[in-house]
């Protein structure tokens, strides 16, 4: 994959800041506290660093190939490429957009992220209701929606303007990996469709293709 140029790179570090402040400061105070507990206890279990580690490698599992330092558009492009060679590709990334529910705005700036509906590649875990199935359709992680008043069969209307997308709530999901986490999951034709310059952090390419990539310049 080709590498961004400097300037470049510092432009999208300071959009993605902007964009994403909340979730960094959090970030950032987890390491703090897991740091510090760390150095003052030095009790963290072998099983919990695996668990941390799980978390964060998670969404990569069913990958042979992941591709990373890439726009919304070069990932359009392997998208298409693994549908065009029955390869498989899903798109690690999301979009700050506004939601409503029968007009009633619920969140400002809810993270919107991408789900695959290939089972080999999908790293969310289900837990009522189903996945989507093709265009049109959402899932949500469970937390995020906690004590809103959204249910499974809802129609929720997400982003403003012409490439807004009206889809149905079919299912709720844990997000195990906060990495890459989102509040709300679309497919990929959905997700693109509603910004197609939404933050890229990476691409889970599977399949036989994936020792012959190329990006486009």
């Amino acid at each position: 994959p080709r590498g961004g140029d400097p300037v470049g790179m510092k432009t999208v570090l300071r959009a993605s800041l902007r964009t994403h402040t909340r979730r960094y400061v959090s970030a950032a105070v987890a390491v703090v506290i897991g740091v510090s507990f760390i150095v003052v206890t030095s009790l963290l279990s072998g099983a919990a660093r695996a668990g941390l580690v799980a978390g964060v490698e998670l969404p990569y599992r069913g990958a042979d190939v992941v591709v990373t330092d890439v726009d919304a558009d070069q990932a359009a492009a392997l998208v298409e490429h693994a549908e065009r060679t029955g390869d498989a590709a899903t798109v690690l990334g999301w979009t700050p957009q506004p939601l409503r529910v029968d007009g009633q705005l619920i969140d400002e700036r809810a993270d919107v992220g991408g789900i695959t509906d290939d089972p080999g590649l999908r790293w969310q875990v289900l837990r009522e209701g189903r996945f989507p199935e093709r265009t049109g359709e959402v899932v949500a992680d469970a937390n995020a929606v906690k004590g809103e008043d959204v249910t499974i069969g809802d129609t929720i209307a997400i982003g403003t303007g012409r490439n807004a997308v009206e889809a149905t709530l079919v299912g709720l999901v844990d997000t195990p990996s906060a990495s890459v986490g989102a509040s709300f999951y679309l497919l990929w034709p959905d997700l693109h469709g509603l910004d197609d310059d939404l933050w890229v952090d990476s691409v889970a390419y599977a399949g036989p293709g994936s020792s012959s990539l190329e990006l486009p310049a």
